[in-house]
């Protein structure tokens, strides 16, 4: 099977789209956490199609905003990446606390645990 970047990249920002308007949608009902996970999710999948334009092959498995900003030609400021630690760790229900710093690494890399 051919890997066709374009159809990928459609598919991923159309995903972006949708699930952006869900977020705005939950938003207006007042229910932050789930908006919160649908404004995550839809960044993430408009930073899976930056990565696949920038490298080609599909973007990695994951939900870590700052691996895959990493991944992206993207000078991203250190004010950008904190709070992309944040809505992850909030998002994905982990309490931030310096016991749990070594999760932290694992999943989003060291630039999370040092910007938290």
């Amino acid at each position: 099977m051919v890997f066709e970047v374009e159809k990928t990249i459609i598919y991923w920002l159309a995903g972006a789209a949708y699930d952006l308007e869900t977020g705005r949608t939950l938003l207006e009902s007042k229910r932050f956490p789930y908006a919160l996970f649908f404004g995550h999710l839809s960044l993430e999948k408009v930073l899976k199609a930056l990565v696949e334009k920038t490298t080609q092959p599909h973007a990695p498995y994951t939900h870590s905003l700052t691996l895959l900003a990493s991944k992206t030609n993207l000078e991203i400021p250190e004010s950008i990446l904190r709070s992309a630690c944040r809505i992850h760790g909030i998002s994905s229900g982990i309490k931030i606390s310096g016991r749990q710093e070594g999760i932290l690494r694992e999943m989003h890399g060291a630039v999370c645990a040092s910007k938290i």
